[in-house]
């Protein structure tokens, strides 16, 4: 069993003199952005709803280099997600397929793949956008085996 982390048990062991060896980084593949974007939309809409972009209506593009998918907010809320496959470079993030499931899932920030990787490209005026719909997160996964 994995004990995620700031529980009582791993600040009691690190009192104890325990250390934190790293992590394994598990390896996902999306194999439809558009679905996955579709299925986490009242995520989405409710990192939108906690932040400065409460309401936002506008559209972000996401450019995998091999398919682009459009988002449009309407009113604060997910209204399409469209994907075509045909790159389109007309702002706010381009980002390597095999990048993106870091992003989304919350293993790196926007800020340290941005650092990481020179094929990852944000408009500086989305940085804060993409900040807030996809944030770091912490995941713990228990195993069977």
């Amino acid at each position: 069993m994995i004990v995620p982390d700031g529980t009582p048990l791993i600040r009691t062991a690190a009192d104890f003199g325990a250390r934190d060896t790293g992590r394994y980084q598990w390896q996902l593949h999306v194999p439809d952005t558009a679905h996955l974007l579709r299925t986490i939309a009242p995520v989405l809409e409710q990192r939108i709803a906690g932040s400065m972009f409460a309401g936002l209506t506008d559209t972000l593009t996401i450019c995998l280099y091999r398919e682009t998918v459009v988002l449009r907010f309407e009113s604060g809320k997910l209204a399409s997600v469209e994907t075509t496959p045909v790159p389109i470079n007309d702002g706010a993030i381009c980002i390597p397929p095999l990048l993106f499931p870091l992003l989304v899932f919350g293993w790196r920030t926007r800020a340290e793949l941005a650092e990481r990787y020179p094929d990852f490209l944000v408009w500086e005026r989305r940085n804060t956008l993409i900040d807030v719909l996809f944030p770091r997160m912490t995941s713990s996964l228990s195993t069977l085996y």
